[in-house]
């Protein structure tokens, strides 16, 4: 091989690993959930149902959450949730690269408990106010960790290599 090859080929090598290390999550693990502990098996129902708001977490990643006062996430028992006041960008992978992301919306939809593979997590369905966006209905799944006792689900928000999350906490009730 030349010498100018050999030079190429470092160059290429090195390009490549460092793509590889920036930007992708496998391997650059994020901190969405370093401090909350996972949900193994499924859980009774009350842990789930209840009122949920952004944690500090949200706020630190997601900068528009610190000046959102009434952002809710309202986990029912027949199946149903509620979001409030969140910007559509949260929910919407579209309007996320628009500059009306951070315009807020209502969100209602369903839900069901799924346990896969020691894993629990909610299955949704999302259903877009039609008044406040033109988003389209869909379907995802939501993670459950609990935090000090306190349930916590995690939306995942635009990219997930981008490591960016919204983290609704239930207060702890006593």
């Amino acid at each position: 091989m030349k010498k100018t090859d050999l030079y190429r080929f470092a160059i290429l090598r090195f390009f490549l690993i460092s793509i590889l290390f920036i930007s992708c999550s496998r391997v650059n693990k994020c901190n969405i959930e370093s401090d909350l502990t996972p949900i193994r098996i499924a859980p009774k129902e009350n842990f789930i149902t209840g009122d949920y708001t952004p944690d500090m977490f949200t706020q630190e990643v997601l900068k528009e959450y610190k000046t959102i006062e009434n952002a809710s996430l309202n986990i029912k028992s027949d199946g149903s949730f509620e979001i409030k006041q969140v910007p559509i960008g949260t929910l919407d992978l579209d309007a996320f690269y628009e500059k009306e992301k951070i315009k807020l919306t209502d969100v209602k939809g369903n839900w069901k408990l799924v346990t896969h593979d020691s894993v629990s997590f909610l299955s949704v369905n999302l259903f877009f106010n039609e008044e406040q966006t033109h988003a389209e209905n869909y379907g995802t799944s939501w993670q459950i960790y609990s935090k000090e006792e306190s349930t916590v689900v995690v939306i995942p928000v635009g990219d997930p290599d981008a490591c960016r999350a919204i983290r609704f906490i239930k207060p702890l009730t006593k």
